[in-house]
């Protein structure tokens, strides 16, 4: 579903026509409380360096793991001072007992994509059988600030349900993907 069809929608379900920046403000919202559910991959390539400080990619969501010459490192903590790893501090990424030269490589979830009415005709980065999820989002969240307090649980609970179906559906489409190895005894 393109966006131009979500704000169609959206005011279909108001009755009404709120400015369609402010449907895309909603729908960004809604895709920002996804994000760790979609959890989409990205990652980026550093050359280590004397200031051992990183910037976060502006997309950074959450890390995942960091390879420095073909070893993994961990979060560590901000007091732990000794061990090897890496820390992330006011955007910035540092390793903590590690090589200081040569290149490591960042991997990390990223947030989802912004929408903007300059491109109406972009999609949402979730699956397209979940697109109803920014509908119900706008809509109830629009509701909420006119102060149309009646029909504006019911889209709240069904974009909540819908967002534990969307979750449940990530969940397996994960385990899908992932090889187990049969034991045999």
């Amino acid at each position: 579903m393109q966006l131009v069809d979500i704000i169609r929608q959206v005011r279909r379900d108001l009755e009404e026509e709120p400015d369609a920046d402010d449907i895309v403000d909603w729908a960004n919202r809604c895709l920002d409380d996804l994000t760790s559910i979609v959890k989409k991959e990205a990652k980026q390539t550093y050359t280590i360096d004397s200031n051992n400080a990183y910037p976060l990619p502006p997309d950074f969501h959450d890390f995942a793991y960091l390879i420095i010459g073909g070893e993994q490192y961990y979060p560590v903590t901000q007091d732990d001072f000794r061990t090897r790893g890496f820390k992330v501090w006011g955007g910035t990424l540092s390793i903590q007992e590690g090589p200081t030269t040569g290149t490591m490589e960042f991997y990390y979830f990223r947030k989802l994509a912004r929408l903007t009415t300059t491109n109406t005709a972009a999609e949402p980065e979730i699956d397209e059988p979940f697109h109803d999820l920014l509908i119900l989002y706008a809509v109830g969240q629009l509701q909420f600030t006119e102060e149309d307090y009646d029909d504006r649980p019911d889209f709240m609970q069904r974009y909540y349900a819908r967002k534990v179906e969307y979750s449940n559906y990530v969940m397996k489409k994960r385990r899908k993907g992932r090889t187990i190895e049969k034991v045999v005894w």
